[in-house]
């Protein structure tokens, strides 16, 4: 990806504002060495939070949450630091990764799975084919 990410900030708010209801951008910054994005939005009866953090190295960060109406989690991607998640891939050598950030699904019941790497067009694909 290019670095700024403002292309791409741009074209995910867009699919965000044709998919979505009640799009509200809560936060959109870019800065010289990284920037973010993270807006919410109402699919049916349920909420969207997208969240996207993009680093001068490339690297991205993200998160995308589907809640339900009472604000029960129905499922989650990201790829955020987690020691479970750290558990699952590396078994008893976690310690030797902390801090590695690793795709993964967080589902209802309080399940981690690792996943494939996601972005927001997965995430609606996925959405769009379970509900």
């Amino acid at each position: 990806m290019a670095w700024p990410p403002d292309e791409h900030f741009e074209a995910l708010i867009q699919k965000a504002i044709d998919f979505l209801q009640n799009v509200r951008i809560a936060r959109h910054t870019v800065y010289r060495e990284y920037a973010i994005l993270e807006l919410q939005g109402n699919w049916g009866n349920y909420r969207i939070i997208i969240s996207e953090v993009h680093r001068g190295d490339k690297t991205v960060k993200y998160s995308y949450y589907l809640l339900d109406q009472d604000n029960g989690l129905v499922i989650g991607f990201d790829n955020s630091a987690d020691n479970l998640v750290l558990r699952l891939r590396y078994g008893s050598n976690w310690m030797s990764h902390l801090h590695e950030e690793l795709p993964h699904q967080h589902t209802p019941d309080g399940d981690i799975r690792l996943t494939e790497w996601m972005d927001f067009d997965g995430f609606i694909a996925w959405v769009e084919n379970n509900l």
